[in-house]
């Protein structure tokens, strides 16, 4: 089957992004990564277990942390496998071929689209970032007691932590923002233009090498021991004196700030690279003891000396513990004398920045937007400590120690928010903070994760109603709840719906952020934003169907709120026809907690409103009703009668194996079959057929129709839903009345309801709620009978060597046709309540039609194969003019009476003429014969 017409009295061209969504299905281009799985897989973990609030509760953060160790993983190795290509390739590191687009695959695109290795890089390095925030805050903010180390930083930093609101959350900022640092380019790669500018070769140690060459010449040319008098060596001609200023004369550490001298050019760029480095080393959290050991390779073990107090590395190890909460005010309050008054170098004064909390010197040396949010929270934190100890040593605002070195302290919380959120508006670092990555790390940190998860939500609706075609796809799934939302009044980066990665990654946020609140507040009131927060989630599932992912479809789906889980598997999962995927995704489906009876009863429900839409869009179809015509004009022939025109059913007239029709229509159908997999809902399914009949013959969409009868059959309903015993077609054509005959009605049916509380139906009352719907399936089969008839005699008429052919075939057709009018013989569509007038509209658009068509069938079939068939279209109108027939009213009503009677006239005048038949029939002595009071020979003409 290829249901691809568009629908009949649409523009093929306008809104029908239903068949570009089946075409979609059919050709899935977008690429996935075993991280999808992965995810999947740890997320189906979680979801299998069950707790109490508490064992809930670390089960999600020990998610989040899986995913945390997964991505990173990821990253390390994608960094570590471009680091040996480029080296390979270039012979030097990574970060100075940052513009090489294509490494380690040889140019050519990638599995994440058009990106290139070190952008697919970036990606997982901003994820990785993203998780690891989330593993260090969730805990702290959904109710863990902070973990604390009371060999880091002495009794009192433990205490701090504990008990000043919102110090342990700023402690966690500030290791993931020097755990992000470490992926930064190696210190000695970033200090090495400064070590060459120093003009040393490879020597790092030895400190100022050309300054201490210069002071030991100008004693030898003067002849001098000990130290050089600064005024001594601003005479004329020493070399110590030069166009950029008089050099120092001493080499102890303040010596330029005490002379107020400088160092030889080239020491200047190797002290620069010397505090660069310490900064560093601070800024990524190291411990002293690999500060020490940096320091000590370059013979400046002194600097090592000099930050020492408390440096806050990340791991803690080497760390000095020191008890006096003086010794550490003190310390804080020289370092930030140091940072204000001191050093010779922003990098200088950058690292007593870090150690005193003067964000603006950090600021000063900042480049990226993890740096300043790191001189936010670094300065918040030191800041808190500083008033914590002054607390703790009972120091009053009129104490020497509290006034000297004391910097304004931020209010917690706030101005941290409100500082984060000010960085987009810093020119250098303004593409960056308004990238997705940073607009979720600030809405993380500012605790603002609610409202941004809203606005993504918003903006991926607003994307799914923009003109482009591919996203029509998602605007039934993704409805817009706020009405003003535009993309102008969002503030920083959102995602749109390719960005694949980045909905897989919020994504899982929502759903850890939505299991946290649901755990922690469950008696919270309904969130009215939830829906749009979950268009993320919608999104992502949306992704996992285009990527061929369907058995996780019911995974994530489970994590949608009440209706728009099953609405989210009915649009996902409509393209799959396999038999054993459907019963597999119902299997994971009622693993995953999902009613699969709402889920079957919503689906045709859903697309049946899909068709509403489409009808009230449509005058056409809307407005007008067109009767069927079936019948070429003109007076009946002697030996076919009322001609049949090929396409009865809107097909090709040319091409009857013609089985095209709208996509609209097959997912009508799908949801049917979907339907007959789930036990129970026995009434439910006929209703639904019979309402989906009920379109398709109201609009003449009659190969659907057909299809629906092929691949839904009431025998098959009967038979999977009300476990009854019905033969197969080709056996038995008349099973319906051997299943309902009253000596049948006395035992009761078990509908199989799966929850066996539905009462039982009884033989009779099934039969009621069946009929409707084998009334439209045998009307649909008797119009397909006809399209063959057509066909046949078009055939035939065309070539009058095929008349055995064709009399074989009209004889077989009208046997089955025989059985298909059966129903529509009498009270057709008149015994429901249900639908009277749309089914008094069906019985005059098609009755008239199909028994003038049934005539003429029986009259082909007669005189091309035996004359048994004319006698039963005298049999026929027998029927319509006996007493109480509902027929002849209708006939009548509808003006086709006269037609009729003309019809059975030729049919009589050709059972007169035609004497010899190709196929022998029953003979005057057979069963039908008596039974009927048939006779040849009152119709024989004798000369």
């Amino acid at each position: 089957m290829a249901p691809t017409t568009p629908f009949y009295g649409l523009d093929s061209d306008g809104d029908d992004e239903m068949a570009l969504l089946e075409e979609t299905f059919k050709e899935t281009s977008v690429p996935y990564d075993e991280e999808v799985e992965v995810f999947a897989k740890y997320l189906d973990d979680y979801t299998l277990e069950s707790g109490s609030a508490q064992q809930k509760l670390a089960k999600i953060f020990r998610l989040v942390e899986q995913y945390s160790d997964y991505v990173n993983e990821r990253a390390q190795a994608l960094r570590e496998r471009l680091r040996l290509a480029s080296t390979a390739r270039h012979g030097k590191p990574l970060w100075q071929n940052a513009s090489d687009d294509n490494t380690a695959q040889g140019g050519g695109a990638t599995r994440d689209g058009a990106l290139s290795q070190s952008e697919r890089l970036q990606l997982w390095e901003q994820e990785a970032q993203t998780w690891d925030l989330l593993r260090r805050i969730l805990p702290l903010r959904y109710g863990q007691k902070p973990s604390t180390n009371s060999q880091q930083h002495g009794p009192h930093w433990d205490e701090f932590l504990e008990t000043v609101e919102g110090a342990a959350e700023n402690k966690a900022v500030l290791e993931w923002l020097q755990m992000s640092a470490r992926v930064r380019p190696d210190i000695d790669d970033l200090v090495k233009d400064l070590q060459q500018n120093a003009d040393r070769g490879d020597i790092l140690a030895h400190g100022w090498l050309h300054t201490k060459t210069a002071i030991k010449m100008y004693k030898t040319h003067m002849h001098m021991a000990g130290t050089v008098d600064p005024q001594t060596a601003d005479s004329t001609g020493s070399n110590l004196k030069s166009a950029n200023g008089s050099m120092v004369t001493q080499l102890d550490p303040d010596v330029v700030i005490r002379q107020k001298r400088k160092l030889a050019a080239q020491d200047e760029y190797f002290e620069r690279a010397i505090w660069l480095g310490c900064f560093e080393l601070l800024r990524r959290g190291r411990s002293m003891s690999e500060i020490r050991d940096w320091c000590q390779e370059r013979t400046e073990a002194w600097r090592a000396v000099s930050i020492s107090g408390l440096p806050l590395a990340l791991d803690g190890r080497g760390e000095a513990s020191i008890d006096d909460p003086t010794s550490i005010l003190l310390w804080r309050r020289m370092c930030l004398q140091m940072a204000r008054n001191g050093g010779t170098d922003d990098f200088e004064r950058g690292v007593y920045g870090i150690l005193a909390g003067d964000r603006e010197k950090v600021e000063a040396v900042s480049r990226t937007w993890d740096d300043f949010v790191f001189a936010q929270y670094n300065a918040q934190l030191r800041g808190q400590y500083d008033q914590y100890l002054v607390e703790k040593c009972g120091l009053g605002p009129s104490s020497p120690l509290s006034q000297f070195g004391a910097v304004e302290l931020p209010r917690s919380g706030h101005s941290s928010k409100s500082y984060v959120d000010g960085l987009v508006l810093r020119p250098t670092i303004n593409s960056e903070a308004k990238s997705v990555s940073r607009t979720l790390h600030s809405s993380i940190l500012s605790n603002g994760l609610d409202e941004f998860l809203i606005r993504q939500g918003d903006m991926l609706a607003l994307e799914s109603r923009s003109n482009s075609k591919q996203n029509e796809l998602m605007s039934r799934l993704l409805p817009s709840q706020d009405v003003h939302f535009s993309a102008s009044s969002a503030v920083g980066g959102f995602a749109n719906l390719s960005d694949h990665q980045w909905i897989r990654t919020m994504s899982h946020i929502f759903i850890a952020i939505s299991e946290l609140e649901s755990i922690t507040k469950p008696d919270q009131a309904p969130d009215r934003r939830l829906p749009t927060k979950e268009h993320i989630l919608v999104s992502y599932i949306g992704y996992l169907r285009l990527a061929g992912l369907d058995e996780l479809i019911p995974l994530y789906c489970a994590k949608l709120k009440g209706e728009r889980r099953y609405i989210c598997m009915s649009r996902n999962l409509i393209h799959i026809t396999d038999r054993e995927l459907q019963v597999r995704l119902l299997s994971l489906m009622s693993k995953m907690g999902h009613n699969m009876v709402d889920f079957v009863n919503i689906q045709p429900q859903l697309y049946l409103d899909d068709i509403s839409e489409a009808v009230e869009d449509s005058p056409l179809l809307h407005t007008e009703r067109h009767a069927l015509q079936i019948l070429a004009p003109g007076p009946p022939s002697l030996k076919y009668g009322r001609v049949i025109n090929p396409g009865v059913l809107g097909n090709n007239p040319t091409d009857p194996e013609d089985t095209e029709f709208a996509l609209p229509d097959e997912y009508l159908i799908r949801s049917m079959e979907w339907m007959l997999l789930v036990t129970g809902l026995l009434p439910e399914t006929f209703e639904y057929g019979v309402r989906i009949y009920k379109y398709f013959f109201k609009h003449k969409r009659l190969v659907a129709a057909r299809a629906l009868a092929e691949r839904v059959s009431c025998a098959e309903i009967l038979r999977l839903k009300a476990n009854l015993a019905i033969p197969d077609e080709e056996e038995s054509l008349a099973w319906w009345d051997d299943v309902f005959s009253p000596a049948n009605f006395e035992p009761a049916i078990d509908a199989m309801d799966e929850d066996d509380v539905t009462p039982e139906i009884s033989r009779e009352q099934l039969s009621i709620i069946a009929r409707p719907y084998y009334e439209l399936e045998s009307a649909i089969k008797v119009m397909d009978c006809l399209e063959t008839t057509a066909h046949v005699v078009h055939q035939t008429r065309d070539d009058g060597s095929r008349d055995r052919e064709a009399a074989k075939s009209l004889a077989d057709n009208a046997k089955l046709i025989k059985n298909y009018m059966k129903p529509l013989l009498k009270d057709w569509l008149l015994t429901s309540n249900n639908y009277r007038k749309e089914f008094i509209q069906l019985r005059e658009m098609y009755l008239p039609e199909l028994v003038m068509g049934y005539a003429s069938a029986l009259h082909a079939a007669g005189t091309s194969s035996t004359r048994d068939y004319l006698l039963e279209c005298m049999d026929l109108a027998a029927q319509i003019a006996a007493e109480g027939s509902d027929l002849a009213e209708l006939l009548v009503k509808t003006g086709r009476m006269k037609e009729l009677l003309e019809s059975f006239a030729s049919c009589s005048k050709a059972l007169a003429i035609w004497t010899t038949d190709l196929k022998k029939g029953q003979g005057p002595n057979s069963k039908k014969y008596r039974e009927t009071g048939w006779s040849r020979e009152l119709w024989t003409i004798k000369p």
